[in-house]
């Protein structure tokens, strides 16, 4: 019998020792400046340069993607994103700088649209389907199965109405058939207000610092705030300078190569010079693709660069054109300009017509794929005779079929298109200043920039359990501002020394309830997503939720001993919130380990009225059966419907001869980590409380 794998339930099981996270970012950096001063300092061959360069570049985008992870846990995703992709377009910023000073001095304008229009067509028509051909690798590798559809939340309409205005602004350059500062001005403006509308959105929550490998979990964590807002400026300045540093001689090194076999001067920057200078973004978006969970972000990556380059980057060509030549002069469009110009607006028109549902699909990745490649095996005109026709050029003619893919995707997703309702949301979100999206435990107060002002010092509290030992805490972290909720980091004296927890009380809790994380040795803490969800809920029925690292996780003191010892530190956790809320009716909760360890503890003690496990593994704990089916609790389980380790029916088996009332509820769709589905894990939690509460049936 082949028994399946054990889940990682962190999507990547980190180190434990912080630092080896260290010494990556510490030897990237490294590597990255000294790459860089090499080839600006020495006199180095071609390919010797190009490789150099190659290096830096792959370093820079690592450790910007890395401090990406990190800020959105301080700053909304989106704007960390999109200054992320403002680093990454320095060395395509500075190519295009210089052919519009060239083009200003010597007039020759026949490559000034060439760059822009290129690295446009890149970044969607190229670089969106690979990233969902990475994550469907990646998504087949973890789960056994293709992946349907990339999916962006509604606060994502932000970027999505944000490049369709930019890109539709060139519908108006075209029509005048010039660029002026008058362009530079409205798109430069759109830049900036895009950037203070994501500046506005909410951080992230915590339950994704699961996903982030161990250099950006170590950015994420770093204790005073103003150290992490510093180590993380200081990263994206050395990835900005690197960037910068590495543009030219990375450009020159490769136009001597792509010359030498041949390709023509308006080839390699119309295509080669974009794709080395969009690179970072390349690395960067693959890197995040790999993690399936991040692939919106990759794919935001690339919205965030092309909205960059339809504003910002347009804006700036009018204003060093005019600056070389030394008059207020616009750059004037020839025939074969707004060809190449309208090809770019339809392949993003394309795009944003797939993003108004917010799901990229497999089918709209494979069709924009297959337009991009149309476009280099024909140019030219196309002989329509046979259609009583004009000949047409080719690039007009994958345009227009763009175009008509636009409207036959609008017309087919009509039902779906919800950007309407997504705006308000984000509106919502706006308004809230910054706040979290729900009512999570954040780590530190969610600042609406990254040098924000430390929060204010709230003195510490302390707690003594029945024994008399000192428990130091609750100090507050971050108040929520919503319900009456705190979330306070709590440090509680267990039986191997200190447990490292995190305590959310509303203003009136009517019940109070542990929850405990998923298998420490897979990844498991009490930030995984799951366990978060299952806080989550429980602050939903108005209870006060106790997550708790176990031993050796994190914070919390001793090693990993099996469950023994776990058990042992859930009975801690559950003596916390007695001694805490006298009267109060006691839950204990868990997520596969933890819900064993829920089990377990919540059975022994008599002031425990109920448990609730998720995810229950069936062959984990040897001998659990028979205590599981005598507990005297009333006990709600909520599995998921494919459970690689605990089928619903084999769960129902289980407690079929229970001393006390069971109930079990299938999560349709969802296997054992219950990604598909997390929205659901939540609100099953949530209804199976109600039942263990008497709220429910």
């Amino acid at each position: 019998m082949v028994r399946p794998r054990p889940p990682c339930y962190s999507g990547t099981v980190h180190p434990r020792n912080a630092r080896g996270g260290a010494a990556l970012l510490l030897g990237l950096a490294l590597v990255a400046a000294l790459s860089a001063l090499a080839v600006r300092q020495l006199a180095l061959g071609p390919g010797v340069a190009a490789a150099a360069c190659f290096g830096a570049v792959v370093a820079a985008a690592l450790l910007i993607s890395w401090g990406a992870e990190a800020a959105q846990f301080s700053i909304s995703q989106g704007l960390a994103v999109a200054v992320i992709a403002l680093l990454q377009v320095v060395p395509e910023f500075m190519v295009e700088a210089v052919i519009a000073w060239q083009a200003g001095r010597n007039g020759r304008l026949d490559l000034v649209f060439a760059n822009a229009s290129g690295s446009n067509r890149l970044l969607t028509g190229f670089g969106w389907p690979l990233i969902f051909l990475v994550t469907d690798l990646s998504h087949r590798h973890r789960y056994g199965r293709p992946l349907e559809a990339l999916e962006l939340r509604a606060e994502h309409a932000v970027e999505v109405v944000a490049l369709l205005l930019a890109s539709s602004w060139y519908l108006v350059v075209m029509a005048r058939g010039k660029l002026t500062l008058l362009d530079a001005g409205v798109l430069g403006g759109g830049f900036a207000l895009y950037l203070w509308l994501l500046r506005r959105m909410p951080a992230e929550e915590e339950e994704g610092k699961d996903e982030l490998l161990a250099p950006a979990r170590l950015l994420a964590e770093l204790p005073p705030p103003y150290l992490r807002r510093l180590a993380l400026w200081a990263l994206f300045g050395l990835g900005g300078v690197v960037m910068w540093a590495v543009a030219s001689p990375f450009l020159r090194a490769m136009e001597v190569v792509a010359v030498s076999v041949g390709v023509s001067q308006f080839a390699f920057v119309q295509w080669v010079a974009p794709f080395l200078t969009e690179f970072p973004e390349k690395v960067s978006a693959i890197y995040w693709a790999r993690s399936v969970r991040l692939a919106p972000m990759a794919l935001l990556n690339m919205v965030s660069s092309t909205v960059n380059q339809f504003t910002a980057l347009v804006a700036m060509i009018p204003i060093v054109y005019a600056l070389s030549a030394g008059a207020l002069r616009p750059v004037p469009m020839d025939p074969v300009h707004r060809i190449e110009i309208f090809l770019s607006f339809a392949t993003t028109l394309y795009g944003v017509t797939c993003l108004l549902k917010f799901r990229f699909t497999r089918w709209n990745a494979n069709l924009m794929v297959v337009l991009f490649l149309v476009q280099f095996f024909y140019r030219g005109p196309v002989d329509l005779s046979r259609l009583g026709l004009p000949p047409v050029d080719a690039h007009l003619l994958v345009a227009f079929a763009y175009v008509a893919l636009s409207a036959i995707e609008v017309a087919m997703s009509a039902r779906q298109i919800r950007i309407r309702s997504a705006l308000g949301e984000a509106l919502s979100a706006m308004r809230r200043g910054g706040a979290p999206r729900s009512p999570g435990a954040r780590e530190a107060p969610t600042p609406p920039s990254l040098p924000g002002v430390d929060p204010p010092a709230t003195p510490a509290a302390e707690w003594r359990g029945p024994a008399g030992a000192s428990r130091l805490g609750p100090t507050v972290l971050a108040p929520e501002g919503r319900r009456g909720e705190n979330s306070m980091q709590v440090d509680l004296s267990g039986p191997a020394g200190r447990l490292e927890a995190l305590y959310e009380p509303p203003s009136d809790p009517r019940f109070a309830a542990v929850v405990c994380h998923p298998h420490p040795l897979h990844g498991g803490t009490m930030h995984n997503h799951a366990t978060y969800r299952l806080a989550r809920a429980v602050r939903a029925r108005g209870g006060a939720s106790l997550r708790f690292n176990f031993r050796g996780v994190g914070r919390s003191a001793g090693a990993h001993d099996q469950g023994r010892g776990e058990v042992l530190d859930a009975r801690t956790a559950l003596e916390f919130l007695a001694e805490r809320h006298p009267g109060l009716p006691l839950y204990a909760c868990g997520f596969s380990f933890g819900a064993w360890m829920a089990l377990e503890a919540g059975c022994a003690d008599p002031l425990v009225q109920g448990i609730l496990c998720a995810g229950l593994p069936l062959a984990l704990r040897e001998g659990a059966a028979a205590r599981a089916a005598g507990c005297p609790r009333k006990v709600a389980v909520v599995q998921a419907e494919h459970d690689e380790f605990g089928s619903p029916a084999g769960v129902r088996a289980l407690f079929a001869d229970a001393a006390a009332p069971r109930r079990v509820t299938v999560l349709p769709g969802a296997t054992h980590l219950c990604t598909e589905d997390l929205a659901g894990l939540e609100r099953e939690a949530a209804l199976a409380l109600g039942w263990l509460l008497g709220d429910e049936r």
